[in-house]
């Protein structure tokens, strides 16, 4: 990941750190501010803070939400809840439902770039 981007997601994190005096968004466990850098190499630490995308990349509203606050989009979530939640829910897409998805997000980016 860029510089620029990696200050960008860690200011978020630190943003809504604050906001949930801590906690994570799904299990309200107290989450560590760590940066990627801190475990180089290793598994992070369950309760590492992360970005959490409430519109995941299978969300058909995630290219029409850039209009939307930070607080809206994203939450702070532990590294152990936001790796579960990725998980789950790919494994409830089927896999043609994942395809049609990526198709059409992708002619919608196609739009957007005209």
């Amino acid at each position: 990941m860029c510089k620029k981007k990696n200050k960008v997601r860690q200011a978020r994190v630190l943003y809504l750190y604050s906001i949930q005096e801590g906690k994570c968004y799904y299990c309200g466990c107290h989450c560590s501010l760590l940066t990627h850098d801190q475990h180089e190499g290793k598994k992070p630490p369950d309760n590492m803070a992360t970005l959490e995308h409430l519109y995941d990349h299978w969300d058909l509203r995630r290219p029409f939400m850039d209009q939307l606050p930070d607080r809206v989009k994203f939450a702070m979530a532990c590294y152990k809840c936001n790796q579960q939640r990725g998980i789950d829910r790919f494994k409830k897409l089927e896999l043609q439902h994942r395809i049609r998805v990526f198709d059409i997000k992708q002619f919608l980016y196609a739009q957007s770039e005209k």
